[in-house]
């Protein structure tokens, strides 16, 4: 049954005057964020600005980056070399499915390799890697998790994360030493704390990405090359958190022994409450420019290392994107900005070797189709019987 349009309409209508006071909040909250990220114009307060993040890291409960430069600082895009090459790696994945009796999944990378300049040439391919029972792989034969462990999405996600990196890294190992290059992911580096509350398969998963992006730290040191990641309208608070910071009245901000009484909205810093990176960015940037580097403090980064992330923020045509790099490969800004700058000029708004290396790596839904029907046929046509649930043998049946 369709849902009630009228019903639904009716009850929007009377969010009507919430929406419009949200806003107008919002629109004053932007206001007072760009006053501050404008105030830091001034050496002094810049200066002020950096002690107090950097002294008082503890003492405040915002994640808040450590600055290199204020926030109106703007950095123009120039012209790429003559020749360079882009590399690209995007993932998707089949996560198990509960009423099969194929204990499973697939990981899915794509691949692009594109030359410009003298000798242009293009590569695009995909790679699938089979998961099976206690997920050791079937070509490699790498044990990720106990065999009683379930590999929800957040797993998989980290699992393919890991061979995404893998993958970047054996197209890295085939680039000239001396021909600049970039290297562009989709999602950020960061790997977030998966959904499982097994700290072991935690740490495995966390070893596996950080060996993988050692190996690959290894071989861009021998190239011409950076890394990035690319995230398209980001709704991060990171910088935001910052200028918060900058906004606390007190000479030591201890969120706690302040404001640990106040609701939320109504502290000091909430002057820039719900306000996101990308608004006070959109204001700050023209079209083509990046901003400073930031470089985050996130406890997601404490095991890190040289890994740690730093970024900046881009304007494209439609949007502001965040890029993130490693620090190994901060040394690289400009190339970084010029060839992502030439990526999102070709690609109309979007890196075109990103958008190949999605489409080389998207499974479509004939795709899983076909992959749970050959699962299913494995055991000569008996595995549909024995033990699939009739739930999934009525949708498969489903007529309507």
């Amino acid at each position: 049954m369709p849902i009630d349009i009228n019903n639904l309409y009716s009850q929007i209508t009377q969010l009507s005057p919430q929406i419009v006071q949200e806003e107008s909040d919002f629109t004053r909250r932007l206001e007072a964020a760009l006053d501050l990220a404008k105030s830091q114009n001034s050496n002094n307060n810049f200066n002020l600005l950096q002690k107090k993040l950097k002294l008082h890291r503890h003492e405040y409960q915002w994640t808040a980056p450590d600055l290199t430069a204020p926030f109106t600082t703007s950095y123009n895009p120039s012209q790429p070399p003559n020749d360079f090459i882009v590399l690209s790696v995007d993932g998707s994945q089949i996560e198990p499915d509960r009423d099969s009796p194929a204990d499973c999944f697939l990981v899915n990378t794509g691949e692009v390799v594109i030359q410009y300049g003298t000798s242009p040439q293009a590569s695009l391919s995909n790679t699938p890697y089979l998961f099976w029972g206690d997920y050791k792989n079937t070509q490699n034969d790498q044990g990720y998790l106990d065999p009683d462990i379930h590999a929800d999405s957040s797993i998989i996600a980290a699992i393919r994360d890991t061979y995404e990196i893998k993958a970047m890294t054996r197209l890295v190992s085939n680039l000239p030493s001396n021909m600049p290059s970039l290297g562009i992911l989709d999602g950020s580096l960061s790997q977030w704390k998966t959904t499982s509350q097994n700290s072991r398969i935690q740490n495995i998963l966390l070893t596996d990405y950080l060996e993988a992006l050692e190996e690959l730290k290894e071989l861009a040191s021998t190239k011409n090359l950076v890394i990035v990641s690319y995230i398209s309208a980001p709704a991060t608070k990171e910088s935001i958190n910052a200028l918060r910071i900058d906004s606390c009245p007190f000479s030591e901000p201890k969120c706690k022994e302040h404001c640990s009484d106040l609701p939320a909205l109504s502290r000091p810093c909430d002057i820039v409450a719900k306000v996101r990176d990308r608004d006070v960015f959109q204001s700050l940037l023209k079209e083509g420019q990046r901003s400073a580097l930031f470089n985050t403090r996130s406890t997601t980064m404490d095991h890190y290392g040289s890994h740690t992330v730093s970024y900046f923020y881009m304007k494209t045509k439609d949007e502001i994107v965040r890029i993130e790099i490693p620090n190994w490969s901060t040394s690289s800004l400009d190339l970084a900005h010029n060839l992502v700058w030439n990526q999102i000029d070709l690609g109309n708004g979007y890196p075109v070797a990103l958008h190949e290396a999605h489409e080389q790596a998207v499974i479509r839904s004939s795709d899983r189709n076909s992959f749970w029907r050959i699962i299913d046929n494995m055991d000569g046509n008996n595995l549909i019987d024995q033990g699939l649930s009739r739930k999934n043998i009525a949708k498969k049946r489903r007529k309507v």
